[in-house]
This record gives C-alpha cells, structure tokens and sequence, in this order.
C-alpha cells in the first residue's frame, strides 16, 4: 500500500504570496487534550469541519452538510495554548457539491513563528430540508469556477513532493 503525497507547508512564516485564504482561528485549551497531553484528534477533526463549513457556506451562500473527508494529515501535535489558523480554498464545484482543500498552522502568539499542524481535503453536498440532494445556485458556481481557474492560471507557491 502507497503512502498518500503529502503537501509540504510553510515553515516560519507564510510567504507573502500564500494563496489560501484564513477562514477560521481556534484557541486549543487543557479541557480539549488527549494522550500525550496533546490536543485530540477528534477535537481536530471537529474543528476542521466546523471551519470549512462555515467558510464553503458563506461561499456557496447556502447551508451545506459535509459528505466525504477524503483526507486529513497530522504533521505536528497542538498543545494548550497554541493559536490554529485554519486556510482554506475551493479546489472543485459541481451541481451539488463543493470541496475544499485547508491548511493548519499553528501560530505562536509572541514572535508569530507559524509551524504547519496539518492539512485536510473535505466534501459538502447541499441538501432540501429532506435530507435530498438540491443543486447550488448556478450563479454561484459560475462565480466559484472563475476563481478556481483564475488560481490555475497562477499558481499558489505550496511545494509538492
């Protein structure tokens, strides 16, 4: 069995032309640690969700319920008192659907060193009140398209292995 690619992140600081946009920030607290005295996956996982729903929500202008989590990496443990930064960007809209790739950092709070935590790719469906599958506005995804091949055309700076 072949080991999933890895997206390398930053180390440092973000470089300026970082393309992903910050969409949410999470303080990690004592109540929220597991073994090792670190953060629990979980509690992670929860969070990642919670971000790229509310992001994916206010881009596609709808209520989404997420589908598919076809990815998450842990690079690094959070402990208490890190401060995570969730970015993200939409890597592909359909009718009903939208994915979204994020990238975790944590930051620390006095010399804003940045240190890579994670990264996730993750699915969102919209559904009627049913539970059935209802197509995102057109408008929308015409709009979303754009940007994605916009990004195509210039290329975010993450290095691949």
């Amino acid at each position: 069995m072949t080991k999933p690619k890895t997206r390398q992140l930053p180390q440092g600081q973000l470089p300026e032309d970082y393309s992903k946009t910050r969409i949410w920030k999470q303080l990690c607290l004592q109540k929220e640690l597991g073994f090792g005295n670190a953060l629990f996956g979980g509690e992670m996982m929860s969070w990642i969700d919670k971000a790229a729903a509310m992001h994916l929500m206010e881009k596609c202008e709808t209520k989404l319920l997420r589908t598919v989590n076809t990815q998450t990496n842990f690079i690094a443990k959070v402990n208490p008192g890190d401060i995570i930064h969730f970015f993200g960007e939409i890597i592909q809209i359909g009718k009903h659907s939208v994915a979204l790739e994020m990238d975790i950092f944590k930051v620390d709070a006095e010399n804003k060193d940045v240190s890579p935590v994670g990264t996730a790719t993750t699915t969102f469906v919209r559904v009627n009140e049913d539970g059935t599958k209802k197509q995102i506005h057109y408008i929308v995804r015409r709009r979303i398209k754009k940007e994605i091949e916009e990004r195509q055309i210039q290329p975010a700076q993450v290095i691949n292995e």
